[in-house]
């Protein structure tokens, strides 16, 4: 079988466009002219990117099984806490390019801080004996958090975009 998972970035690639696609759709099913003609451009590119960069955060708790099965991944070919670090960053980049990319300069202390925080978030490491740290920042929370904060800068982009 064609695995494109093996080939660094690839699937990461597809992922982020199909999601883009699937964007577009709908923004077409709501579009007066059904088409994606007037969807703006900046938009599809931070979103597109902002996927890319983001993506690899799935690869996490896979890395034993792609190892084993010699899939190249991010923690896989960087090892996991620097893995952790470069998809960290990769986070707060896209939240400082979306400020970039919608000229909106009044977004950037809400993105400076919601990048922040999923880098934090992210990168916190396990202490051993510690439960409560063990429950904010276990593996299964980690993508729940990143989500609380991308809604808190989903709602002050809306707010300041007026949508």
């Amino acid at each position: 079988p064609l695995r494109l998972k093996r080939i660094p970035f690839v699937a990461t690639s597809i992922c982020a466009f199909s999601s883009l696609i699937i964007v577009f759709i709908g923004y077409s099913i709501a579009s007066s002219s059904h088409t994606i003609a007037h969807f703006p451009e900046n938009i599809g590119f931070l979103i597109f990117i902002s996927l890319l960069l983001c993506l690899p955060i799935k690869d996490f708790k896979d890395e034993e099984g792609d190892r084993a099965d010699l899939v190249w991944t991010l923690p896989v070919l960087l090892g996991a806490q620097k893995a952790r670090l470069v998809v960290g960053a990769s986070i707060f980049f896209s939240y400082i390019l979306s400020v970039a990319l919608l000229h909106e300069q009044l977004l950037f202390f809400h993105a400076l801080f919601c990048g922040i925080a999923s880098f934090f978030v992210l990168t916190a490491t396990k202490r051993s004996g510690d439960t409560a740290r063990d429950f904010l920042f276990g593996a299964q929370n980690v993508p729940l958090f990143i989500f609380i904060i991308l809604l808190y800068y989903c709602g002050a982009l809306l707010t300041f975009l007026r949508l």
